[in-house]
């Protein structure tokens, strides 16, 4: 990508972002969601030099809370009040923070706690305050489903400049893609595979939500965003992310049991003929086969590095050796299997790399907020009296449920590394979905108090 062309779509998103959030703040959560393929591209300006303190996407969050200030001086807005939720919030942040001032590369833990930590957690609270409306939530989710269709456009790309891809599995080396002996994975429109999947697997019941309650080309739009988002699942050879849009795919079953459409049947026929045609199931069969026969080793690093991660938690109950810093533990355990095994620069587990990280009551506070999240979402789905809400509201916890469950089995942590270049795209656009779940809270508030006085 041309540095001027990046300089240019940078300086639109920024524009488009502080401009779009004036007018709404959930404008400005889907540009930013929308541009978070481009505003990743940022290391390119650093290559060969010292990146800036934080990233261009870390940047754009910063833009997106301050104009969205201007909305909280407008409008008093009802917000939830969960204080076990900022209680949390402030543990696993002073918990980071602490543990930055004794580790051993102290800038890089301060770094990923602001990039990764700090600058998601925003999203969070602008997502809680501004998103009001399914109508809000509606904004986010075009953008989002915008960021699935970049993905698997970049995909196909990718793959068509590989003479022969659907023939040639010679390009599989090992369980990666290799050309010409280099790393290249065709999933990288994001850092790494397994952050893509985990930035996308939400798609799935996002989706097939649209497909029952929206209103315009909800059978092309679900058919396009659950098919990209399968493809680049598939092409990301990742076992973790496979897991994790399975269960989205199964979490999605009953979307499917409400409605049947025989547009949808025959559109899903005829793309099956396709791939069949395409040679692309045989493709995909040889390596899967070659996938899962060559990873006995990698499992038993990490099973053992999740060891790691427990017996560590005994020496880092409140402190830990700071973000990033993982590695450090292998000279403080030196006698447990993992590290006589290969060193990883964290244990493939964000919740359990988090313990030697930032210290276990760090860890436990970070897993609560997920959980907290979680137990909203079910308390609002139960008294939830509108069907759409309803369903949205169960989309909404399948996408947090899916992402535990790809961040938790595969390269899961708070930041992606491109060339030193930190970005939390993931972190990111879960945070800010685990925000919406309260859109109509406000609303469902006095429904309740209303009835409760009508009971009494």
């Amino acid at each position: 990508m041309n540095n001027s062309f990046l300089l240019i779509g940078l300086f639109l998103v920024f524009t488009t972002i502080a401009f779009g959030t004036i007018i709404k703040p959930a404008f400005g959560l889907a540009i930013l969601i929308f541009a978070l393929p481009l505003l990743s591209q940022g290391f390119r300006l650093y290559l060969g030099g010292q990146y800036p303190f934080i990233s261009f996407e870390t940047m754009a969050v910063f833009v997106l809370w301050v104009f969205a200030q201007f909305h909280n001086i407008r409008l008093r807005r009802q917000v939830e009040k969960d204080r076990g939720l900022v209680i949390a919030t402030f543990i696993f942040l002073f918990a980071g923070l602490f543990s930055a001032f004794f580790a051993k590369d102290s800038e890089l833990a301060f770094k990923i706690l602001l990039v990764g930590a700090f600058s998601p957690l925003l999203c969070l609270n602008i997502a809680r305050r501004h998103i009001r409306s399914k109508e809000d939530f509606k904004l986010v989710l075009f953008g989002y489903f915008g960021l699935v269709i970049q993905a698997g456009i970049y995909t196909l790309i990718v793959l068509k400049n590989r003479q022969g891809i659907f023939q040639e599995i010679s390009y599989f080396a090992s369980w990666q893609y290799q050309v010409g002996g280099i790393y290249s994975s065709p999933v990288t429109i994001l850092p790494s595979p397994s952050v893509t999947i985990a930035t996308i697997v939400g798609s799935i019941p996002f989706a097939a939500w649209y497909r029952v309650y929206g209103q315009k080309n909800n059978v092309v739009i679900w058919l396009v965003v659950t098919g990209f988002t399968i493809w680049v699942a598939l092409m990301s050879l990742s076992r973790g992310s496979w897991l994790g849009v399975l269960v989205a795919l199964i979490a999605t079953l009953p979307f499917y049991f409400k409605t049947f459409q025989i547009k949808a049947i025959i559109l899903l026929i005829c793309l099956t003929i396709g791939l069949n045609i395409s040679g692309f199931f045989d493709f995909f069969l040889q390596a899967l086969n070659i996938r899962l026969s060559t990873q006995i080793d990698t499992l038993s690093i990490r099973l053992a590095n999740y060891q790691l991660a427990l017996q560590s938690s005994f020496i880092h109950p409140f402190i830990g050796l700071g973000l990033g810093n993982y590695l450090e533990i292998y000279r403080e355990l030196p006698h447990t299997l993992a590290a006589k095994m290969e060193h990883l620069w964290f244990a493939h587990n964000l919740f359990l790399t988090l313990i030697p990280e930032i210290g276990l009551v760090g860890a436990l506070a970070f897993g609560y907020i997920f959980i907290s999240r979680i137990i909203k979402g079910i308390q609002l789905f139960q008294i939830q009296r509108d069907d759409s809400d309803h369903w949205l509201r169960y989309s909404l916890i399948t996408t947090i449920v899916s992402y535990i469950v790809v961040v938790s089995t595969s390269g899961g942590h708070l930041i992606a590394v491109k060339t030193d270049y930190l970005t939390a795209p993931a972190l990111i656009v879960i945070m800010t979905f685990m925000g919406c779940l309260t859109y109509n809270y406000g609303d469902l508030d006095r429904r309740n108090h209303l009835s409760d006085i009508n009971h009494e």
